[in-house]
């Protein structure tokens, strides 16, 4: 934002929170012009551009049994611990990643929630565990620990900007540039 501020300091970004979904109408309706958005999206419909990929890791309360093995947590480690989960169907990304990747046990879900940052609240007081991109330590809620996972060796979570195929605004092509030309530092 920075830098698309500097570079175009003629053009005003007004900013909206969406989830993806909202956006994606937003994005055809022409009432945004770019989205920061997690897969997957229309490509028919949108061009795309990868802005970021992460790590996926366990937040647990600090001092937890898991935080105290001193080492990266294996999916094995998890069996029996209470977790909180993404919702499926307002957080359908992160609930397809978590579950293709991990053996989730239904039976151990406390919580069914669609925010990251209410998750790792939740976390904080010991209502169970949680699986959360590598970002979330920037949030800065106390009392939370974040734990690699062995078994994910990549960095699957992905978080891409997107613009309507049929945009009629002048500056888009500007600002797709810059946002492209910032993935290469």
């Amino acid at each position: 934002m920075a830098e698309i501020t500097e570079q175009m300091p003629e053009v005003h970004l007004d900013l909206s929170e969406m989830v993806t979904s909202a956006q994606v109408d937003a994005l055809l309706d022409g009432d945004l012009d770019m989205g920061l958005a997690r897969p997957p999206f229309d490509e028919d419909l949108f061009e795309s551009a990868l802005l970021l990929s992460e790590g996926l890791y366990v937040a647990v309360p600090v001092g937890h049994r898991l935080d105290l093995l001193k080492r990266d947590v294996l999916f094995q480690d998890l069996r029996n611990e209470p977790l909180i989960m993404h919702s499926a169907t307002k957080a359908r990304y992160f609930y397809d990643l978590v579950v293709r990747r991990i053996d989730v046990e239904h039976k151990n879900v406390r919580h069914t929630v669609s925010q990251i940052l209410t998750m790792v609240a939740l976390v904080s007081a010991g209502r169970g565990i949680a699986f959360v991109p590598e970002s979330a330590k920037l949030l800065g809620v106390e009392g939370v620990s974040y734990l690699r996972l062995s078994e994910v060796k990549d960095d699957p979570v992905q978080l891409h900007a997107i613009w309507s195929r049929t945009s009629r605004n002048p500056a888009l092509g500007s600002m797709v540039e810059i946002v492209r030309g910032g993935l290469h530092h």
